[in-house]
Protein backbone atom coordinates (compact mmCIF):
# COMPACT_ATOMS: atom_id res chain seq x y z
CA UNK A 1 0.00 0.00 0.00
CA UNK A 2 2.80 2.50 0.51
CA UNK A 3 5.09 1.58 -2.58
CA UNK A 4 7.89 0.66 -0.87
CA UNK A 5 8.68 -1.38 -3.14
CA UNK A 6 8.82 0.95 -6.01
CA UNK A 7 12.08 1.80 -3.27
CA UNK A 8 13.25 -1.74 -2.80
CA UNK A 9 13.37 -2.55 -6.82
CA UNK A 10 15.49 0.93 -7.65
CA UNK A 11 17.79 -0.21 -4.59
CA UNK A 12 16.79 2.54 -2.44
CA UNK A 13 16.81 0.55 1.12
CA UNK A 14 17.63 3.95 3.69
CA UNK A 15 21.13 3.23 3.19
CA UNK A 16 22.88 5.88 5.12
CA UNK A 17 20.56 7.31 6.96
CA UNK A 18 19.65 7.12 10.75
CA UNK A 19 16.52 6.79 12.08
CA UNK A 20 16.02 6.99 15.89
CA UNK A 21 13.61 5.03 18.14
CA UNK A 22 12.59 6.84 21.02
CA UNK A 23 11.36 4.64 23.32
CA UNK A 24 12.03 1.52 25.38
CA UNK A 25 15.26 0.67 23.96
CA UNK A 26 16.01 -1.97 21.29
CA UNK A 27 16.95 -5.17 22.03
CA UNK A 28 20.08 -5.23 19.76
CA UNK A 29 20.97 -8.87 20.14
CA UNK A 30 18.20 -10.14 18.54
CA UNK A 31 18.55 -11.99 15.28
CA UNK A 32 16.32 -9.46 12.90
CA UNK A 33 18.20 -6.66 14.82
CA UNK A 34 21.59 -7.94 14.11
CA UNK A 35 23.84 -5.53 12.54
CA UNK A 36 20.98 -2.79 12.85
CA UNK A 37 21.66 -0.58 15.66
CA UNK A 38 24.30 1.79 14.90
CA UNK A 39 24.35 3.47 18.84
CA UNK A 40 21.80 4.11 21.16
CA UNK A 41 21.69 6.72 24.25
CA UNK A 42 19.75 6.98 27.84
CA UNK A 43 19.65 9.35 30.17
CA UNK A 44 19.72 6.16 32.75
CA UNK A 45 22.33 4.57 33.61
CA UNK A 46 25.60 4.27 31.74
CA UNK A 47 24.05 6.43 29.06
CA UNK A 48 25.99 4.94 25.57
CA UNK A 49 26.39 1.65 27.03
CA UNK A 50 24.42 -0.75 25.00
CA UNK A 51 23.32 -2.54 27.76
CA UNK A 52 22.34 0.93 29.08
CA UNK A 53 19.91 1.35 25.98
CA UNK A 54 18.60 -2.01 25.44
CA UNK A 55 14.72 -2.72 25.58
CA UNK A 56 13.44 -2.84 29.15
CA UNK A 57 9.55 -3.57 27.63
CA UNK A 58 9.49 -4.55 24.09
CA UNK A 59 7.58 -2.14 22.78
CA UNK A 60 10.84 -0.58 21.27
CA UNK A 61 11.68 -3.52 19.57
CA UNK A 62 9.08 -4.17 17.99
CA UNK A 63 9.15 -0.64 17.07
CA UNK A 64 12.21 -0.54 15.49
CA UNK A 65 11.73 -4.22 13.61
CA UNK A 66 8.82 -2.49 11.64
CA UNK A 67 11.26 0.10 10.40
CA UNK A 68 13.58 -2.45 9.76
CA UNK A 69 11.07 -4.25 7.26
CA UNK A 70 10.08 -0.70 5.91
CA UNK A 71 14.03 0.75 5.77
CA UNK A 72 16.26 -2.56 5.92
CA UNK A 73 19.45 -0.68 5.30
CA UNK A 74 18.92 2.14 7.86
CA UNK A 75 21.21 2.63 10.20
CA UNK A 76 18.82 2.50 13.96
CA UNK A 77 19.57 4.61 17.20
CA UNK A 78 18.20 3.06 20.22
CA UNK A 79 17.26 6.02 22.52
CA UNK A 80 15.49 4.56 25.08
CA UNK A 81 14.00 7.28 27.75
CA UNK A 82 11.41 4.76 30.03
CA UNK A 83 13.04 3.53 32.97
CA UNK A 84 13.98 -0.16 33.62
CA UNK A 85 12.06 0.18 37.12
CA UNK A 86 8.47 1.10 36.60
CA UNK A 87 8.39 1.79 32.73
CA UNK A 88 8.00 5.25 33.58
CA UNK A 89 9.39 8.34 31.51
CA UNK A 90 9.00 12.25 31.68
CA UNK A 91 8.83 15.15 29.56
CA UNK A 92 12.72 16.05 30.83
CA UNK A 93 13.74 12.60 30.29
CA UNK A 94 12.15 12.44 26.50
CA UNK A 95 13.67 15.72 26.09
CA UNK A 96 17.42 14.51 26.49
CA UNK A 97 16.78 11.93 24.48
CA UNK A 98 15.51 13.71 21.23
CA UNK A 99 18.68 16.48 21.69
CA UNK A 100 20.61 13.24 22.04
CA UNK A 101 19.44 11.94 18.50
CA UNK A 102 19.37 15.30 16.82
CA UNK A 103 23.09 16.39 17.57
CA UNK A 104 24.05 12.53 16.84
CA UNK A 105 22.48 12.50 13.27
CA UNK A 106 19.40 11.19 13.10
CA UNK A 107 17.23 12.54 10.07
CA UNK A 108 14.31 10.76 11.08
CA UNK A 109 13.14 10.41 14.83
CA UNK A 110 10.09 7.99 15.56
CA UNK A 111 8.03 8.61 18.73
CA UNK A 112 5.49 5.73 19.46
CA UNK A 113 4.47 7.97 22.77
CA UNK A 114 2.26 10.62 23.74
CA UNK A 115 0.68 12.56 26.19
CA UNK A 116 -1.94 15.41 26.15
CA UNK A 117 -0.05 18.19 27.46
CA UNK A 118 3.90 19.04 26.49
CA UNK A 119 5.74 21.87 28.74
CA UNK A 120 6.67 24.52 26.60
CA UNK A 121 10.58 23.41 26.43
CA UNK A 122 9.34 20.63 23.42
CA UNK A 123 8.31 23.35 21.56
CA UNK A 124 12.12 24.52 21.20
CA UNK A 125 13.50 20.76 21.09
CA UNK A 126 11.31 20.35 17.80
CA UNK A 127 11.99 23.10 16.58
CA UNK A 128 15.63 22.89 17.01
CA UNK A 129 15.60 19.46 15.14
CA UNK A 130 13.42 20.53 12.50
CA UNK A 131 16.20 23.21 11.45
CA UNK A 132 18.45 20.56 11.23
CA UNK A 133 16.49 18.73 8.69
CA UNK A 134 15.16 15.97 11.34
CA UNK A 135 11.89 14.69 10.02
CA UNK A 136 9.45 12.95 13.13
CA UNK A 137 6.87 10.34 12.84
CA UNK A 138 4.80 10.91 15.76
CA UNK A 139 1.89 8.35 16.84
CA UNK A 140 -1.23 10.50 16.81
CA UNK A 141 -2.89 7.98 19.78
CA UNK A 142 -5.35 5.20 21.02
CA UNK A 143 -7.99 7.46 22.18
CA UNK A 144 -10.50 7.72 19.47
CA UNK A 145 -9.90 11.25 19.72
CA UNK A 146 -10.30 14.39 17.12
CA UNK A 147 -6.93 15.39 18.16
CA UNK A 148 -3.63 14.25 18.44
CA UNK A 149 -1.86 13.78 21.21
CA UNK A 150 1.50 15.87 22.31
CA UNK A 151 4.18 15.50 20.45
CA UNK A 152 2.17 14.82 17.42
CA UNK A 153 -0.13 17.95 16.94
CA UNK A 154 3.53 20.02 16.71
CA UNK A 155 2.56 18.77 13.13
CA UNK A 156 0.48 21.47 12.45
CA UNK A 157 2.36 24.21 14.07
CA UNK A 158 5.97 23.36 13.20
CA UNK A 159 7.18 23.86 9.74
CA UNK A 160 8.83 21.01 8.24
CA UNK A 161 8.38 18.70 11.18
CA UNK A 162 6.95 15.68 9.42
CA UNK A 163 3.52 13.35 10.17
CA UNK A 164 1.41 12.82 12.88
CA UNK A 165 0.67 8.71 12.39
CA UNK A 166 -2.77 7.43 12.48
CA UNK A 167 -3.80 3.85 12.47
CA UNK A 168 -5.25 2.04 9.93
CA UNK A 169 -7.51 -1.21 10.16
CA UNK A 170 -7.48 -4.31 7.84
CA UNK A 171 -10.16 -2.75 5.34
CA UNK A 172 -7.54 0.10 5.06
CA UNK A 173 -10.66 2.41 7.03
CA UNK A 174 -9.01 4.27 10.03
CA UNK A 175 -8.88 2.21 13.04
CA UNK A 176 -11.48 2.58 15.43
CA UNK A 177 -8.98 3.53 18.30
CA UNK A 178 -6.74 5.86 16.41
CA UNK A 179 -7.02 9.63 16.96
CA UNK A 180 -7.32 12.00 14.45
CA UNK A 181 -7.41 15.71 13.09
CA UNK A 182 -11.54 16.19 13.22
CA UNK A 183 -11.71 19.41 11.02
CA UNK A 184 -8.33 20.47 11.66
CA UNK A 185 -6.66 20.72 7.94
CA UNK A 186 -2.94 22.88 9.61
CA UNK A 187 -1.98 19.22 10.85
CA UNK A 188 -0.35 16.65 8.80
CA UNK A 189 -1.25 13.37 9.19
CA UNK A 190 -0.58 10.25 7.75
CA UNK A 191 -2.15 6.91 8.47
CA UNK A 192 -1.19 3.45 7.79
CA UNK A 193 -1.55 -0.10 9.11
CA UNK A 194 -2.03 -0.26 12.81
CA UNK A 195 -4.16 -3.70 13.09
CA UNK A 196 -1.97 -6.55 14.32
CA UNK A 197 1.37 -5.55 12.56
CA UNK A 198 4.05 -8.57 12.85
CA UNK A 199 7.61 -7.71 13.86
CA UNK A 200 10.30 -8.57 16.69
CA UNK A 201 9.19 -10.22 19.92
CA UNK A 202 11.96 -8.96 22.53
CA UNK A 203 12.03 -11.68 24.96
CA UNK A 204 12.73 -14.30 22.61
CA UNK A 205 14.19 -15.14 18.80
CA UNK A 206 10.64 -14.96 17.16
CA UNK A 207 7.97 -12.29 16.14
CA UNK A 208 4.90 -10.95 17.36
CA UNK A 209 1.69 -9.18 16.22
CA UNK A 210 0.78 -5.95 17.98
CA UNK A 211 -1.72 -2.90 17.21
CA UNK A 212 -1.90 0.40 17.54
CA UNK A 213 -0.63 3.61 16.25
CA UNK A 214 2.64 2.85 17.92
CA UNK A 215 2.70 0.17 14.79
CA UNK A 216 1.90 2.66 12.20
CA UNK A 217 4.05 5.19 13.00
CA UNK A 218 7.16 3.23 12.30
CA UNK A 219 6.12 2.51 8.73
CA UNK A 220 6.20 6.11 8.12
CA UNK A 221 9.64 6.29 9.76
CA UNK A 222 10.43 3.81 7.90
CA UNK A 223 9.36 5.49 4.26
CA UNK A 224 10.97 9.04 5.46
CA UNK A 225 14.20 7.11 5.42
CA UNK A 226 13.56 5.63 2.32
CA UNK A 227 12.78 9.15 0.70
CA UNK A 228 15.25 10.72 2.34
CA UNK A 229 18.30 8.54 0.46
CA UNK A 230 16.05 8.68 -2.72
CA UNK A 231 16.14 12.84 -2.47
CA UNK A 232 19.58 14.13 -0.49
CA UNK A 233 19.05 17.44 -2.23
CA UNK A 234 15.84 17.83 -1.11
CA UNK A 235 14.46 19.87 1.72
CA UNK A 236 12.56 18.55 4.69
CA UNK A 237 9.06 20.56 3.20
CA UNK A 238 9.94 18.59 -0.06
CA UNK A 239 10.22 15.12 1.70
CA UNK A 240 6.66 15.84 3.38
CA UNK A 241 5.28 17.09 -0.32
CA UNK A 242 6.36 13.95 -1.44
CA UNK A 243 4.68 11.76 0.84
CA UNK A 244 1.76 14.49 0.79
CA UNK A 245 0.92 13.83 -2.87
CA UNK A 246 0.69 10.33 -2.39
CA UNK A 247 -1.74 9.48 -0.33
CA UNK A 248 -5.70 8.63 -0.54
CA UNK A 249 -8.37 9.75 2.41
CA UNK A 250 -9.03 7.12 4.59
CA UNK A 251 -13.00 6.12 5.49
CA UNK A 252 -13.92 7.15 9.23
CA UNK A 253 -15.52 4.47 11.11
CA UNK A 254 -18.73 5.40 13.17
Amino acid sequence: MMGAESYWNAGITGQGIKVAVVDTGINFRHPFHKDTVFGGYTPFGNKTDPDSYADVHGHGSHVAGIIHQVAPKAGLLAVRVFSADDGGTTPDVIEKGLRWAIDNGAKVINLSLGGPEAPSSWTDVFRYGASKGVLFAVASGNDRGFMPLFPAVFAGTIPAFGFSVGALDELENLAVFSNWTGNNLNIKQISSHGHRVLSVDYENEGFVSMSGTSMAAPQIAGFLALARQANPNASSAEIIQILSEHVKRAAIND
